[in-house]
């Protein structure tokens, strides 16, 4: 049986999440998991530190308080979503130092323009338009990867699930092969992991972020840390696609998944 691990899931304290701490660690346990992470968001802007601390800081809090009361076999770890750091440096600092997490799953969200790409009409953009954006959203990855502080790189393919996902646009992803190439390659560089993030599975693209095809690229490249995160943002979701995926990683020869602790990797064999 593999193991279950989920590192990136969202509570009430996230803007877009609806189910308490308390709620989502408790559904980990029933599911069975072996680890399980609350890395609320924390997408900076340069004028929201101090509601980006209060959320985080409520949700460690809560998590710190269910651990220190309740008993489990699951390994319950605190962490954060910590978006567009390369934007925000000492914003992201101060979040980095504001308590001692398990993990920080390190994202970024934003078009070149500044816009979340959940937000997005792309039905109002050309192919170029688009083309360029995601060029320049890539660049940005990179960059995120090389400069600032994270654990684990989420999400790589981020745009994709609305613009190729929701809004039915064309992308071929292949057109962006040596940026996605210097991604791997730097988290590879860095020693940190490779999110597979499951939430695709469950949303109209229909495929993890990143993909089977990038995985393979990464494997070959040299890549062994891979992180698992359902993204979910209510206990219905959790752990949504974790099996499926780890198979997948089992099939494309991934021998461990990673998860942190202390910001520590554990390696914990699949098979």
């Amino acid at each position: 049986m593999f193991p279950l691990i989920d590192c990136h899931n969202h509570s009430v304290h996230s803007f877009d999440a609806v189910d308490t701490v308390e709620a989502m660690c408790l559904r980990a346990e029933e599911l069975g998991l072996m680890a399980f992470a609350i890395t609320d968001h924390s997408d900076l802007d340069g004028k929201n530190l101090s509601d980006c601390i209060n959320v985080v800081s409520r949700s460690v809090d809560e998590m710190e308080q269910f651990r220190s009361t309740h008993t489990t076999k699951c390994d319950l770890l605190t962490g954060l979503e910590l978006g567009e750091a390369l934007d925000f440096p000492e914003d992201a600092k101060a979040m980095i130092q504001l308590r001692p997490y398990d993990v920080i799953v390190g994202s970024y969200h934003n078009s070149p323009d500044g816009e979340d790409y959940y937000f997005m009409d792309f039905g109002q953009m050309t192919d170029e338009d688009i083309s360029i954006s995601l060029q320049g959203y890539f660049d940005n990855l990179i960059k995120t990867v090389q400069k600032t502080e994270l654990d684990v790189l989420a999400h790589i393919t981020y745009p994709l699930r609305y613009i190729v996902g929701d809004q039915g646009r064309t992308v071929h992803v292949e057109d962006y092969d040596a940026q996605l190439q210097e991604v791997l390659r730097s988290v590879i560089e860095r020693g940190v992991s490779l999110e597979v993030n499951t939430s695709g599975l469950r949303q109209k693209i229909g495929e993890p972020l990143p993909n089977q095809r990038i995985l393979q690229k990464y494997r070959e490249l040299g890549g062994t840390r891979v992180s698992l995160g359902s993204d979910s943002h209510n206990t219905k979701d959790l752990a949504n696609g974790i099996k499926t995926c780890t198979q997948m990683l089992a099939d494309l020869g991934f021998t461990h998944i990673t998860y942190y602790k202390k910001r520590q990797p554990i390696l914990v064999p699949i098979g």
